[in-house]
């Protein structure tokens, strides 16, 4: 729970919450009240909770077994379909190379564990499995000889560990299915068709834009890399188009990763405005000689190929599966099973998270307690008398928020015995030295982590600490050498301190820039993905509790203890990874670079 750190505050009171919005927070915590237990219409007694409403109007709640949703009632269930491969190969490629001491690879395995604990521990659907490729080949290849032709054979240390894989799924205790001559998507696609026709609604975990073709009001698709609960809104947003006309605009446009032919000179623009012209490509085809210049002519002379594509785009939704979705209902993991494949593969971080699970009975696979980073004893942690500091509401975890001077100066004495710590901070717009702070979070070896708001300004907010008074306080801890400083992008960081005539002094990790100098070719050093990718932590993407583009929120108007959350997640995350980062670094011969050119460079 989050706790204030005040003198003036009254005894607390604490709320349980429990909200979804449509940008990935699908059954993220953050504010719920339990409220009474009434039947539901099966006569079992469940108990209803009051949720916000997401800026969608829709919102979920966890019940055993069902799932509240505003915009459907009562459903009988919750099936989540996990695409093994499509996050076996984004996971082998978002870590460095990682094996045990036999040299047996695991990084893709390592982030396939962390996937489906979270899935178990965060969402604990009624119905989960696990869809493969069946080796061979599909039906595509016959009507396309080319198609996926182009792809490279996948790289040997992730083909090492596709049986590991299996053998991880099966400790899981979950059903796996492969169908010859299709592929997962079309087993994928005729999962969902029948889960939606039983009432049931479902999640598709995968980041493969063809699935975006079955999102409705009752499928959605969860990229657990970055966080995101995809909906219809957001394929309106990315594509232009709605998911029932997704498959015209991709046959329209191609698609080079699998090798799909298009049409010469039709962008994903052009095809959307052509849809949403004509209705549909059947329309778009009806009307051609009505279309005038180089696109008519384009799609008339590409007739025959526009229907290849259409037969290699379209998703079969009538596989034979050989299982029921009886079959697929959740079961509870063999603990005993997964330790020793943990041990085999020198999962430490895993067997930690199990043998805790071992000892509790809900829920089945809990998060683990906060482990300190670093070697040494952990320092005091922080805790204050119930006089001292007042609960505030937060289920999710453990942050003090900083509400008077007393607080502040009391907190920093405690940060100086530890000499270490992690810093997230938030400004309002983007990072330029004139963007007002909205709030500043530090974590500790210990695992205790501290807010101090100092922008918000949503009705109801506390007052807390004048920034003028916090700078003032935080500049000698903020410019001393003596206390090791992690962070995340620490530019952004001095950029702002250095307009308030502040420094950073100290600095001893930027996960972002350790990062790009293990893997220059990773596209992606957020530190959502990164903290997914290492298992430190669970940190959601400031664009899912933000927004971005014309959907981004002020993060003035976030709630003090929402903030406190998301960036006391962020600030241990960054202090973790550097745990993670530094063996890695030495490894390849990158320390003296880290520590001698590039740290001093930013500051």
């Amino acid at each position: 729970m989050i706790r204030a750190w005040s003198t003036s505050s009254t005894d607390p009171t604490i709320d349980e919450t429990l909200v979804a919005s449509s940008n990935f927070t699908h059954h993220r915590r953050t504010t719920r009240r339990r409220t009474t237990r009434t039947n539901t219409r099966d006569g079992c007694a469940r108990a209803r909770w009051r949720s916000h409403r997401n800026p969608r109007g829709a919102s979920f709640a966890c019940l055993p077994g069902r799932l509240w949703c505003s915009f459907g009632g009562i459903m009988n269930g919750t099936l989540y379909i996990v695409d093994a491969l499509n996050y076996l190969f984004r996971a082998f490629h978002a870590l460095p190379p990682l094996s045990n001491s036999r040299g047996i690879p695991t990084g893709a395995i390592y982030g396939l564990c962390q996937m489906l604990l979270r899935i178990e521990r965060d969402w604990r659907p009624t119905h989960l499995c696990v869809v493969y490729d069946a080796p061979g080949g599909s039906f595509r290849d016959q009507i396309y000889p080319a198609y996926k032709a182009h792809r490279p054979s996948m790289p040997p240390d992730l083909a090492a560990q596709i049986g590991l894989s299996h053998r991880v799924v099966d400790a899981f205790g979950l059903p796996v299915l492969s169908v010859p001559g299709v592929e997962a998507d079309d087993v994928m696609a005729t999962l969902a068709r029948r889960a939606v026709a039983a009432g049931i609604e479902v999640v598709l975990c995968s980041s493969d834009k063809d699935l975006m073709q079955l999102c409705s009001d009752r499928v959605r698709l969860l990229d657990t890399m970055k966080n995101k609960l995809l909906g219809p809104a957001e394929v309106v947003e990315k594509f232009g188009v709605p998911p029932e006309r997704l498959g015209d605009l991709l046959t329209l446009v191609g698609d080079s990763s699998d090798n799909v032919p298009g049409v010469a000179g039709i962008g994903p623009k052009t095809a959307a405005d052509l849809i949403k012209q004509y209705g549909s490509l059947d329309g778009v085809l009806a009307h051609v000689s009505e279309i005038k210049g180089k696109k008519g002519q384009a799609i008339a002379a590409s007739l025959e190929t526009i229907e290849i594509a259409r037969k290699l785009i379209r998703l079969r939704e009538d596989v034979e599966l050989g299982r029921g979705l009886e079959d697929l209902e959740r079961a509870e993991p063999d603990i005993s099973r997964l330790r020793e494949l943990f041990t085999e593969l020198e999962f430490s971080r895993l067997l930690a998270q199990l043998d805790k699970t071992a000892a509790e009975t809900s829920p089945p696979l809990a998060a683990p307690e906060a482990e300190p980073p670093f070697s040494e004893p952990p320092p005091m942690v922080l805790a204050a008398s119930s006089a001292d500091a007042p609960t505030m509401a937060d289920p999710a975890g453990s942050t003090e928020i900083i509400l008077d001077r007393r607080g502040l100066d009391r907190f920093c004495s405690f940060l100086q015995a530890a000499g270490r710590c992690g810093i997230s901070v938030l400004a309002e717009g983007r990072p330029c030295p004139r963007a007002p702070w909205v709030g500043l979070a530090f974590a500790l070896p210990s695992g205790a982590r501290s807010y101090l708001p100092l922008g918000h300004r949503i009705s109801g907010a506390p007052v807390g600490v004048r920034v003028s008074e916090a700078m003032q306080v935080l500049a000698p801890i903020l410019g001393s050498p003596a206390i090791r400083k992690f962070t995340h992008d620490a530019k952004v960081l001095e950029i702002l301190l250095r307009m308030r005539g502040m420094s950073l002094a100290g600095l001893a990790g930027d996960s972002m820039l350790a990062a790009y100098l293990i893997d220059a070719s990773t596209t992606r050093y957020d530190l959502s993905s990164l903290a997914a990718a290492c298992g430190v932590g669970d940190v959601a993407p400031r664009s899912a509790w933000l927004g971005s583009g014309r959907n981004e929120r002020p993060a003035s108007e976030m709630a003090v203890e929402e903030a406190a959350k998301r960036l006391g997640d962020e600030a241990w995350a960054a202090l973790c990874l550097a745990r993670e980062q530094e063996p890695t670094l030495d490894r390849l011969g990158l320390t003296r670079i880290y520590r001698e050119i590039e740290l001093p460079l930013v500051t």
